[in-house]
């Protein structure tokens, strides 16, 4: 089991983890109204804390939510890293809409815990249960998240490592909790589902994108039939805690490649810029 750490931030300052106090009546505990982010720490760094503030503050903006400042957002995901001390870990920053007593001011938390360990390449499995592209949640990390705790538990019945959604379409749209890459055969570079599949606009999924292109690698975002998955000649994940994470099996068949030459190079392109630069 992993380790939840032993201090939060809760509203503005540090506390211990048997001191929280939230009211029965929040908003994200009665309806789900509410926003996160998760980062990953490694040897104390939180990665790319102003692209998840950004992406906050776009899913606050649709909630209907008063976004925190940057410098509340990263001096609390800070703060609360250094007093747990462990690492590599997971900080999750939750803001939700009110606290449901008439106040009108959001509710946000920080927490730390230990990071996942994922296998060097994923088996994923296909869930029978759609992404709706018109949903005006589309592109928002919103707490409402029973859905990707579903599909991750069938897809685990199925002894795999993540489900991935189509959408109403039919097209490919994304992971529980990750982003899609694949690569067709006899097609150059590599292609993606756009925004408007319904995925979420995944922090790695841009890094990556913009490494690619750098690189001299063509990104292709565009619809693609979820069929394609299967049929890849590879594919690999993005999250922020999976990096770049190479796919070995579609619903138990093995992909031609993993990980392929693609999935390498751009594994190895982000790592160098994690070390560079851990806020790009």
């Amino acid at each position: 089991m992993l380790s939840n750490g032993n201090h939060f931030w809760l509203n503005g300052r540090l506390r211990r983890s048997g001191e929280a106090v939230i009211s029965p009546y929040d908003r994200g505990l009665q309806v789900g109204h509410g926003a996160f982010e998760t980062m990953h720490v490694h040897e104390g760094k939180v990665f790319a804390v102003t692209r998840h503030w950004q992406r906050l503050c776009q899913s606050c903006k649709v909630l209907g939510i008063k976004a925190p400042e940057l410098t509340v957002f990263s001096d609390a995901v800070e703060e609360t890293v250094a007093a747990n001390g462990i690492d590599p870990a997971r900080v999750r920053f939750t803001i939700t809409r009110d606290n449901g007593e008439g106040e009108g001011s959001p509710t946000m938390v920080v927490t730390v815990s230990q990071s996942l360990t994922h296998r060097p390449a994923a088996r994923v499995a296909t869930v029978p249960w759609p992404r709706n592209e018109q949903s005006p949640l589309c592109g928002v990390k919103c707490l409402s998240y029973a859905d990707n705790v579903l599909a991750s538990e069938h897809a685990s019945k199925l002894d795999a490592d993540e489900a991935v959604f189509g959408n109403t379409r039919g097209e490919l749209c994304e992971g529980a909790t990750s982003n899609i890459f694949l690569v067709q055969p006899d097609v150059d570079g590599i292609a993606t589902p756009p925004l408007n599949a319904g995925c979420l606009p995944g922090v790695i999924r841009g890094l990556v994108i913009e490494l690619a292109e750098a690189d001299g690698i063509q990104v292709a975002q565009r619809a693609l039939a979820l069929s394609t998955l299967s049929q890849a000649r590879e594919a690999f994940l993005t999250s922020s805690t999976r990096y770049v994470q190479a796919v070995s099996h579609v619903d138990g068949q093995a992909l031609f490649q993993s990980p392929g030459g693609y999935t390498r190079r751009l594994a190895e392109l982000l790592k160098s810029l994690m070390a560079e630069n851990p806020d790009p």
